[in-house]
Protein backbone atom coordinates (compact mmCIF):
# COMPACT_ATOMS: atom_id res chain seq x y z
CA UNK A 1 0.00 0.00 0.00
CA UNK A 2 1.42 3.21 -1.00
CA UNK A 3 0.43 5.43 2.21
CA UNK A 4 1.22 9.06 0.25
CA UNK A 5 -1.44 8.11 -2.53
CA UNK A 6 -3.95 10.97 -1.69
CA UNK A 7 -2.35 12.93 1.03
CA UNK A 8 -2.00 16.46 0.09
CA UNK A 9 1.51 17.69 -0.60
CA UNK A 10 3.05 21.29 -0.26
CA UNK A 11 5.85 23.40 -1.16
CA UNK A 12 8.02 21.28 0.66
CA UNK A 13 6.06 17.68 -0.12
CA UNK A 14 3.86 16.06 2.36
CA UNK A 15 3.92 16.51 5.98
CA UNK A 16 4.89 13.48 7.92
CA UNK A 17 2.59 14.46 10.77
CA UNK A 18 -0.63 14.15 7.91
CA UNK A 19 0.40 10.50 7.30
CA UNK A 20 -1.79 7.55 9.45
CA UNK A 21 1.13 5.49 10.66
CA UNK A 22 -0.88 2.43 11.67
CA UNK A 23 -1.56 1.59 7.79
CA UNK A 24 2.19 1.43 7.17
CA UNK A 25 2.47 -2.41 7.05
CA UNK A 26 5.73 -4.22 8.09
CA UNK A 27 8.28 -4.02 6.04
CA UNK A 28 11.51 -6.83 6.54
CA UNK A 29 14.76 -4.81 6.14
CA UNK A 30 17.69 -6.50 3.67
CA UNK A 31 19.91 -7.92 6.22
CA UNK A 32 23.05 -5.62 7.12
CA UNK A 33 25.87 -6.34 5.05
CA UNK A 34 29.09 -5.05 7.34
CA UNK A 35 28.35 -1.06 8.25
CA UNK A 36 25.49 -0.79 4.96
CA UNK A 37 21.68 -2.13 4.21
CA UNK A 38 21.40 -2.91 0.91
CA UNK A 39 18.05 -0.64 -0.40
CA UNK A 40 15.24 -2.75 -2.25
CA UNK A 41 15.58 -1.15 -5.60
CA UNK A 42 19.21 -2.07 -6.50
CA UNK A 43 20.47 1.48 -5.36
CA UNK A 44 23.22 0.64 -3.93
CA UNK A 45 23.35 0.64 0.25
CA UNK A 46 22.42 2.76 3.15
CA UNK A 47 25.25 2.97 5.07
CA UNK A 48 25.24 3.40 9.04
CA UNK A 49 28.98 4.43 9.38
CA UNK A 50 28.58 8.18 8.66
CA UNK A 51 31.55 9.71 6.92
CA UNK A 52 32.64 13.25 7.88
CA UNK A 53 30.36 14.84 4.52
CA UNK A 54 27.48 13.38 6.49
CA UNK A 55 28.25 14.72 9.71
CA UNK A 56 28.98 18.37 8.38
CA UNK A 57 25.82 18.30 6.84
CA UNK A 58 23.77 16.40 10.09
CA UNK A 59 25.98 19.38 12.38
CA UNK A 60 25.23 22.12 9.93
CA UNK A 61 21.21 21.07 9.79
CA UNK A 62 21.13 21.23 13.28
CA UNK A 63 21.84 24.85 13.66
CA UNK A 64 19.82 26.04 10.70
CA UNK A 65 16.46 28.57 11.06
CA UNK A 66 15.05 27.01 7.30
CA UNK A 67 14.55 23.56 6.36
CA UNK A 68 16.99 21.07 4.81
CA UNK A 69 16.75 18.63 1.95
CA UNK A 70 18.20 15.02 1.92
CA UNK A 71 18.19 13.59 -1.70
CA UNK A 72 18.20 9.59 -2.03
CA UNK A 73 17.45 9.45 2.07
CA UNK A 74 16.54 5.53 1.60
CA UNK A 75 15.53 4.53 4.92
CA UNK A 76 16.38 7.87 6.43
CA UNK A 77 19.36 7.00 8.51
CA UNK A 78 20.80 10.38 8.23
CA UNK A 79 17.59 12.06 8.23
CA UNK A 80 16.52 10.61 11.62
CA UNK A 81 19.85 12.36 13.14
CA UNK A 82 18.74 15.75 11.81
CA UNK A 83 15.42 15.59 14.02
CA UNK A 84 16.68 13.67 16.74
CA UNK A 85 18.91 16.83 16.84
CA UNK A 86 15.72 19.81 16.29
CA UNK A 87 16.27 20.22 12.28
CA UNK A 88 13.46 20.06 10.10
CA UNK A 89 14.14 17.97 6.86
CA UNK A 90 12.53 17.00 3.73
CA UNK A 91 13.31 13.12 3.05
CA UNK A 92 13.30 12.97 -0.73
CA UNK A 93 14.29 9.13 -2.15
CA UNK A 94 12.75 7.04 -5.10
CA UNK A 95 11.58 4.26 -3.34
CA UNK A 96 7.86 4.54 -1.76
CA UNK A 97 9.09 1.68 0.53
CA UNK A 98 11.85 3.18 1.75
CA UNK A 99 9.94 6.39 2.65
CA UNK A 100 7.50 4.57 4.59
CA UNK A 101 10.45 2.75 6.29
CA UNK A 102 11.24 6.22 7.84
CA UNK A 103 8.29 7.40 8.43
CA UNK A 104 6.76 4.33 10.55
CA UNK A 105 10.66 4.16 12.51
CA UNK A 106 10.58 8.43 12.88
CA UNK A 107 9.14 9.20 16.38
CA UNK A 108 5.87 10.78 16.81
CA UNK A 109 7.26 14.07 18.27
CA UNK A 110 9.99 14.45 15.42
CA UNK A 111 7.09 13.55 12.67
CA UNK A 112 5.77 17.63 13.53
CA UNK A 113 9.71 18.29 11.08
CA UNK A 114 9.77 15.64 8.50
CA UNK A 115 8.39 16.34 5.33
CA UNK A 116 8.38 13.56 1.96
CA UNK A 117 9.06 13.68 -1.24
CA UNK A 118 8.98 10.90 -3.81
CA UNK A 119 9.97 10.84 -6.91
CA UNK A 120 13.68 10.41 -9.04
CA UNK A 121 15.97 12.88 -8.87
CA UNK A 122 16.35 15.60 -11.20
CA UNK A 123 13.19 15.12 -13.03
CA UNK A 124 10.73 14.11 -10.05
CA UNK A 125 11.99 16.74 -7.68
CA UNK A 126 10.48 20.83 -8.08
CA UNK A 127 10.63 22.92 -4.94
CA UNK A 128 10.14 26.19 -5.29
CA UNK A 129 13.54 28.78 -5.69
CA UNK A 130 15.23 29.32 -2.40
CA UNK A 131 13.56 26.35 -0.42
CA UNK A 132 16.88 24.97 1.42
CA UNK A 133 19.10 26.35 4.08
CA UNK A 134 21.41 22.86 3.01
CA UNK A 135 20.94 19.78 1.23
CA UNK A 136 22.69 16.73 1.24
CA UNK A 137 23.33 13.99 -1.69
CA UNK A 138 24.73 10.95 0.27
CA UNK A 139 26.08 8.40 -3.04
CA UNK A 140 23.35 9.12 -4.92
CA UNK A 141 24.47 11.49 -7.99
CA UNK A 142 26.79 8.43 -9.27
CA UNK A 143 23.72 7.12 -10.36
CA UNK A 144 23.34 10.13 -13.30
CA UNK A 145 24.45 10.31 -16.60
CA UNK A 146 26.19 13.24 -17.52
CA UNK A 147 23.11 15.24 -18.71
CA UNK A 148 21.13 14.82 -15.16
CA UNK A 149 23.86 15.68 -13.28
CA UNK A 150 23.95 18.83 -15.07
CA UNK A 151 20.74 19.09 -14.54
CA UNK A 152 20.89 17.93 -10.82
CA UNK A 153 23.42 20.29 -10.37
CA UNK A 154 20.74 23.14 -11.83
CA UNK A 155 18.00 21.72 -9.60
CA UNK A 156 19.86 21.95 -6.57
CA UNK A 157 21.47 25.72 -7.33
CA UNK A 158 17.88 26.95 -7.48
CA UNK A 159 16.45 25.24 -4.46
CA UNK A 160 19.28 26.31 -1.94
CA UNK A 161 18.93 29.53 -0.72
CA UNK A 162 21.74 32.16 -0.93
CA UNK A 163 24.52 31.21 -0.01
CA UNK A 164 22.93 27.63 0.98
CA UNK A 165 25.31 24.73 1.31
CA UNK A 166 25.92 21.40 -1.06
CA UNK A 167 27.16 18.60 1.16
CA UNK A 168 27.86 15.26 -1.65
CA UNK A 169 29.17 12.14 -1.44
CA UNK A 170 30.04 9.52 -4.26
CA UNK A 171 32.15 6.87 -5.84
CA UNK A 172 35.71 7.63 -6.99
CA UNK A 173 37.25 5.56 -9.68
CA UNK A 174 39.91 4.79 -7.19
CA UNK A 175 37.47 2.89 -5.54
CA UNK A 176 38.49 -1.11 -5.16
CA UNK A 177 35.61 -2.00 -7.53
CA UNK A 178 36.42 0.14 -10.68
CA UNK A 179 40.63 0.68 -9.63
CA UNK A 180 41.88 -2.49 -10.74
CA UNK A 181 40.10 -2.74 -13.96
CA UNK A 182 38.83 0.55 -14.74
CA UNK A 183 40.93 3.32 -13.34
CA UNK A 184 43.57 3.24 -16.78
CA UNK A 185 40.39 3.68 -19.09
CA UNK A 186 39.21 6.76 -16.82
CA UNK A 187 42.59 8.33 -16.85
CA UNK A 188 42.78 7.75 -20.82
CA UNK A 189 39.17 9.07 -20.78
CA UNK A 190 40.45 12.00 -18.75
CA UNK A 191 43.68 12.81 -21.50
CA UNK A 192 41.03 12.74 -24.33
CA UNK A 193 39.12 14.99 -22.62
CA UNK A 194 36.16 13.18 -23.13
CA UNK A 195 33.13 15.58 -20.92
CA UNK A 196 32.23 11.85 -18.37
CA UNK A 197 35.12 10.10 -18.09
CA UNK A 198 33.50 8.50 -14.77
CA UNK A 199 30.51 6.39 -16.68
CA UNK A 200 30.51 2.74 -16.49
CA UNK A 201 28.16 0.49 -18.17
CA UNK A 202 29.30 -3.07 -17.22
CA UNK A 203 29.79 -2.22 -13.13
CA UNK A 204 28.19 -5.70 -12.44
CA UNK A 205 30.85 -7.72 -14.05
CA UNK A 206 33.54 -5.51 -12.36
CA UNK A 207 31.67 -5.78 -9.16
CA UNK A 208 29.82 -9.28 -9.12
CA UNK A 209 30.15 -9.28 -5.36
CA UNK A 210 27.55 -6.17 -5.33
CA UNK A 211 25.55 -7.43 -8.67
CA UNK A 212 22.25 -8.04 -6.54
CA UNK A 213 22.38 -4.33 -4.76
CA UNK A 214 23.47 -2.20 -7.67
CA UNK A 215 22.67 -1.49 -11.16
CA UNK A 216 24.53 -2.10 -13.73
CA UNK A 217 25.59 1.62 -14.36
CA UNK A 218 27.80 3.46 -12.10
CA UNK A 219 29.85 7.09 -12.59
CA UNK A 220 32.93 8.09 -10.79
CA UNK A 221 34.29 11.09 -10.03
CA UNK A 222 37.33 12.76 -9.19
CA UNK A 223 38.86 15.85 -7.97
CA UNK A 224 39.58 17.50 -11.16
CA UNK A 225 36.51 16.92 -12.24
CA UNK A 226 34.23 18.17 -9.81
CA UNK A 227 36.83 21.39 -9.44
CA UNK A 228 35.86 21.96 -13.05
CA UNK A 229 32.25 21.38 -12.92
CA UNK A 230 30.94 22.86 -9.78
CA UNK A 231 31.51 26.62 -10.66
CA UNK A 232 30.14 26.23 -13.83
CA UNK A 233 26.97 25.99 -12.26
CA UNK A 234 27.03 28.38 -9.82
CA UNK A 235 29.26 27.17 -6.69
CA UNK A 236 32.09 27.52 -4.89
CA UNK A 237 33.78 24.60 -3.10
CA UNK A 238 34.92 25.04 0.34
CA UNK A 239 35.93 21.48 0.68
CA UNK A 240 36.58 18.28 -1.49
CA UNK A 241 38.67 15.43 -0.73
CA UNK A 242 38.90 11.54 -1.00
CA UNK A 243 37.92 9.45 2.02
CA UNK A 244 36.81 5.84 2.89
CA UNK A 245 34.87 4.18 5.29
CA UNK A 246 36.52 1.87 7.83
CA UNK A 247 35.17 -1.19 6.31
CA UNK A 248 36.46 -0.02 2.63
CA UNK A 249 40.61 -0.45 3.44
CA UNK A 250 41.13 -1.99 0.60
CA UNK A 251 40.50 1.33 -1.54
CA UNK A 252 43.56 3.16 0.24
CA UNK A 253 41.57 5.74 1.70
CA UNK A 254 40.29 6.73 -1.81
CA UNK A 255 37.55 5.05 -2.80
CA UNK A 256 35.14 7.99 -2.32
CA UNK A 257 35.16 11.86 -3.04
CA UNK A 258 33.33 14.36 -0.78
CA UNK A 259 32.62 17.59 -1.08
CA UNK A 260 31.06 20.78 0.46
CA UNK A 261 30.39 24.01 -2.03
CA UNK A 262 28.25 27.17 -1.36
CA UNK A 263 25.85 28.72 -3.39
CA UNK A 264 27.21 31.82 -5.07
CA UNK A 265 25.74 34.66 -7.31
CA UNK A 266 26.36 32.93 -10.91
CA UNK A 267 28.30 35.30 -13.52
Amino acid sequence: MNIFEGVKSGDLGISAKDLDVTKIAAINLPNQIRDEIPTMNQFGYMKIDLDEFCKDFIDYSRGAEGVVLELGCAYGFVVRQVLEGGGKIVAGDLSNEHLSVLVKQTKEQDRENLHIAQGRFPEGFNFKDDSFDAILSSRMFHFLEGEEIKAGLDKVYKFLKPSGKFFFTSVSPYNYTLRDGFLDIYKKRVEEKEEWPGVVRDFNERAKEHVDYLQNFIHAFDTDHLNSLLPKHGFEIEKIKYFDYPNNIDSDNKGHIGFVARKVAKN
